[in-house]
């Protein structure tokens, strides 16, 4: 993690309609921005999250990018290298609709480069309804859930694949979580849910392979 507080730096600068504020580009949700990175050069966007969902924020071309994230309240996120093509950096983060992140921009060698973001919705997980899909070690599913009556929310994985449940309120707050109590390697959550309100549900694994999910009510 760097020592220095990006965000409250930018908040003062702002504030005093600095020339270094000037430098502060806006990365909007949708859009690409291209740019030429010199040596040892930080670059610093912004964004904000337009819908609750994964915001994916990534760079374009042959200069090797690294990317470090922040969140309003100068938490230090994470970072990325090479994930993206070639030696592009690709974040995900997962993220409420309103949330603006501070993307610190750096490379290995000077030269052009494109940075995006793009956003998509959680899928909906249909009460009833089984989702499969393949999930690789230490990644990260999201699906949203939406009761259509009050009662007791059971959501339980299936298969061999080694998984974790957790689950979330309409804001974003853990609300509980689950290792194998369907029986290893599964996965079952029980929780008081209320009709109308949205809640999230997080897949992660310990090693790769297929996997099933399901929620229903009782």
């Amino acid at each position: 993690m760097r020592k220095i507080s990006y965000l409250l730096i930018i908040l003062m600068f702002t504030a005093a309609g600095s020339a270094f504020a000037q430098k502060m580009q806006e990365l909007r949700v949708g859009s690409v921005i291209s740019g030429y990175l010199a040596d040892e050069q930080e670059v610093l966007y912004y964004v904000t999250a337009i819908q609750n969902g994964l915001l994916t924020i990534y760079t374009e071309g042959s200069t090797d990018t690294y990317l470090d994230v922040y969140d309003e309240d100068d938490n230090y996120l994470g970072s990325d290298d090479d994930s993206g093509d070639d030696y592009n950096a690709v974040i995900n983060i997962n993220s409420m609709a309103g949330r603006t992140f501070l993307i610190v921009l750096s490379g290995y060698d000077a030269g052009p480069y494109r940075i995006g973001a793009s956003m998509r919705e959680f899928p909906e997980l249909a009460i009833g309804l089984s989702h499969k899909d393949e999930i690789e070690a230490d990644q990260y599913f999201y699906f949203c859930v939406k009761p259509v009556r009050s009662g007791m929310l059971i959501v339980e994985t299936s298969g061999y694949t080694d998984t974790v449940l957790a689950i979330y309120d309409g804001n974003f707050d853990f609300l509980d979580e689950d290792d194998d109590g369907a029986g290893f390697p599964n996965d079952r959550l029980m929780i008081q849910v209320t009709s109308g309100k949205t809640y999230y549900i997080e897949v992660s694994a310990y090693d790769s392979g297929p996997f099933g999910v399901i929620a229903r009510i009782e």
